[in-house]
């Protein structure tokens, strides 16, 4: 399985919150880094995939690979809060079939700071 096929699964199962494939293709040292937070293991990743105070569904989808590392670029569509759609770019890094860690890149201006989403949720 190339690491763009890695990165698709993971994309399917984060938004399906299909747990046993993010603990099937995520490295338990996983780190994401993104403007609004931060996780440091696979386990803050599923505690955040069950409790997401969010609801979007990924609109279209572009991937470049260079190496262990690929490029996401896309656009959500936010329905919950109610955002609509918004661009995207995520870094992902694949080690041995696993994803160890990503970088997420958008503009946070429409997006409710954290704790006013879990407020909301």
């Amino acid at each position: 399985m190339s690491n763009v096929e890695i990165v698709k699964r993971f994309s399917k199962a984060f938004f399906d919150k299909d747990i046993d494939t993010v603990k099937e293709i995520v490295a338990e040292n996983y780190r994401f880094k993104g403007p609004m937070m931060e996780m440091n293991s696979r386990e803050e990743l599923i505690d955040f995939i069950q409790n997401m105070p969010m609801q979007a569904s990924e609109v279209k989808s572009d991937y470049i690979e260079q190496g262990n590392q690929v490029v996401k670029v896309c656009t959500c569509d936010f329905s919950a809060p109610p955002i609509g759609p918004q661009d995207l770019c995520e870094v992902f890094t694949v080690e041995d079939g696993k994803i160890v860690g990503n970088k997420l890149f958008y503009d946070t201006a429409k997006f409710p700071k954290p704790e006013e989403a879990c407020e909301a949720a």
